[in-house]
């Protein structure tokens, strides 16, 4: 699943629900809470990035909330909690000025670096050993989260 995958039309009902919307009232029966959950954080935290450095939106503001909620509604069906200080863009410019992140880097690493800490608690949730390790691998560390994740989906997409 990709980033965009969450902004593409509706192709069996256009005026249906959106993935988004969807997301957050339940399962995607093709996709784990996982995939899709290291989707949406890849999605907002390139946003809000991008939002930080150098000002540009390219999501719109009620975009960014939906983004936000659909991730908060994904991590806590697995047992994962996601407290941001900001829920769009407004709010999070507000937390990046009280933190002296206008013109600097540092906040979005640390706002990056919460999203690796979240990642690992899930690929450490996620990533069961006796279900995703090929047979003669090593059980890569926690840290390996990108390694771990493949293996899921490779155990899972198996046949």
């Amino acid at each position: 699943m990709t980033p965009e995958d969450f902004f593409r039309d509706n192709e069996v009902d256009p005026m249906g629900p959106s993935v988004l919307d969807r997301l957050r009232a339940g399962s995607d029966a093709n996709r784990s809470d996982v995939e899709v959950g290291v989707a949406l954080l890849r999605l907002a935290h390139d946003e809000l990035e991008a939002f930080g450095t150098d000002g540009s939106e390219r999501t719109s503001e009620e975009e960014i909330r939906l983004v936000l909620r659909a991730s908060r509604q994904v991590l806590d069906r697995i047992g994962l909690s996601l407290d941001l200080p900001f829920s769009d863009f407004r709010t999070f410019k507000c937390y990046w000025v009280a933190n002296d992140g206008y013109g600097s880097w540092q906040a979005c690493r640390n706002i990056g670096n919460d999203c690796v800490a979240v990642l690992e608690r899930l690929s450490d949730a996620a990533f069961d050993p006796d279900k995703h390790l090929p047979d003669g691998d090593e059980v890569p560390p926690v840290a390996k989260t990108k390694l771990r994740f493949g293996m899921i989906i490779d155990s899972s997409a198996s046949g």
